[in-house]
């Protein structure tokens, strides 16, 4: 089972080099997929704190995220680069646990993509695993993807507390460069985007995170 640990080792540089090819990894995913609709994220009610997190490295230039947590871990992979994409509650699976022929249907709270493939991450609280059900659950998905050859990664609340590199997370997104929208340059055309350039110094600060 491929698990996140600390992240003060693992993060933004991701663990990579899993023994299954790229697109055999995608063939595998493609596989559990089902037709059913995944739930809607965003809602105007409801207790805890969700949005969407502005991303250059989504499709749609913004992510989804339903909790505090799942937004601090979008803003590391954002920054991580080795992340070349990333994707919130895409879809929804159907997850089979081969020792038991328990069923589930699992929607990932992220996908990634990295130079290795696709990567799928499930954000959980640390209360989350004082409940035996959800413990269960949380062994179930993990397993059925073990045994369907997706990498796959738990992250965990405490595994953000002592990440060494958080003080600069905030300022580094604040200046990161952003797409500007219909400007007419040297070699592009109306509508396509043109990036702001960044300062050497941000440069040198960004690799620097993202290499940690």
């Amino acid at each position: 089972r491929l698990e996140v640990g600390a992240l003060d080792t693992y993060m933004p540089k991701i663990i990579q080099n899993w023994p299954i090819s790229p697109d055999l990894i995608s063939e595998n995913i493609q596989s559990l997929k089902t037709n059913k609709k995944v739930r809607r994220v965003v809602t105007p009610c409801g207790k805890r704190i969700r949005g969407y997190f502005p991303s250059l490295k989504s499709p749609n230039r913004k992510a989804r995220f339903e909790s505090g947590l799942e937004l601090k871990v979008l803003e590391l992979l954002e920054l991580s680069g080795d992340v070349k994409e990333i994707k919130t509650h895409p879809y929804v699976l159907k997850l089979t646990e081969k020792l038991t022929g328990l069923s589930i249907d699992y929607t990932p709270d992220i996908e990634i993509r990295t130079q290795d493939g696709l990567a799928l991450l499930e954000v959980k609280g640390v209360p989350y695993l004082q409940s035996k059900a959800q413990r269960e659950r949380l062994t179930l998905i993990s397993n059925a993807l073990r045994d369907a050859n997706v990498p796959f990664f738990t992250v965990l609340s405490n595994d953000l507390d002592d990440w060494r590199h958080k003080s600069l997370i905030s300022e580094l997104l604040r200046e990161r460069p952003w797409p500007r929208y219909g400007i007419r340059g040297a070699n592009n055309a109306v509508g396509q985007d043109t990036m702001d350039e960044p300062s050497a110094s941000f440069k040198a600060r960004w690799q620097s995170l993202s290499t940690a």
